[in-house]
């Protein structure tokens, strides 16, 4: 509990984001995309890339690995003005100790990005690890990741490949399907201590497609970025309240 206190007081002044889910969800994809668009919209904002050894902040140039197996087994981040996003192992790690480090620092995040693969989206160890932080009054913005797809068709007797986004209808229920689950798993609609519904609708996205195109100006809207952003800008008061309260709530999780 020291070490997170300690960790959280360093960024007292920011605004923590941990991007949260399973090995092979496509969280240093999704956190590398998200900090290349956070630059690229605001040019004057330094950042600093740094990962945590022993519970210390040491500075790096290296952004997040990326890699078809796990490749994250510290908690990395990055500095961007007033926000700070964390990369995480993975959950249901080859590793028990690299699920367990990630357990251990949601509870230093002020918003948690639930990432879950859109080959097979919510699984039930998947959501039985979201019931546990919905459970600890935490904004959360569930993302269904990789939603694209590949449509073949011949060309001058060849077969050609090429990366399409899902139908919106493939997304669409996906997102349903995620959401209904989820309640079912928790025996009923989440609800804050305002009775409101905290389980928020799912965004699919892939960040593959914006790699592809990204030279093209819908492709952000394609891939559901911009969904994504409008999300994550929704969520932000109730971060920023989460943040006044979340020492309260590391004594109340860790103690439960």
């Amino acid at each position: 509990l020291l070490e997170l206190q300690q960790f959280a007081q360093r960024f007292n002044q920011k605004l923590i984001i941990l991007v949260f889910g399973k090995v092979n969800s496509g969280k240093s994809s999704f956190s590398n995309l998200f900090v290349e668009q956070y630059v690229e919209d605001n040019p004057e904002t330094a950042a600093q890339y740094f990962y945590l050894e022993n519970g210390e902040k040491v500075n790096t140039d290296e952004p997040f690995a990326v890699g078809s197996t796990e490749t994250t087994a510290r908690i990395q981040g990055i500095e961007l003005g007033n926000l700070v996003l964390l990369d995480t192992p993975g959950l249901h790690s080859v590793t028990d100790e690299n699920g367990e480090l990630t357990r251990k620092y949601t509870d230093s995040a002020d918003l948690v990005l639930w990432l879950t693969n859109s080959g097979s989206p919510g699984q039930i160890q998947e959501l039985n690890e979201l019931k546990v932080e919905l459970q600890k009054q935490k904004p959360l913005l569930p993302i269904i990741t990789k939603s694209d797809t590949y449509e073949e068709d011949e060309v001058d007797g060849e077969i050609v490949s090429e990366l399409i986004m899902k139908s919106e209808a493939d997304r669409s229920l996906q997102q349903q399907d995620v959401l209904s689950r989820t309640r079912q798993k928790i025996d009923a609609m989440v609800q804050d201590t305002n009775g409101t519904d905290q389980m928020l609708r799912p965004i699919s996205v892939s960040a593959h497609y914006v790699e592809a195109y990204h030279e093209l100006p819908e492709t952000l809207a394609q891939s559901g970025f911009i969904d994504l952003y409008e999300g994550i800008n929704a969520t932000f008061q109730s971060a920023t309240d989460y943040k006044v309260d979340k020492f309260n709530q590391q004594v109340k999780n860790y103690l439960s």
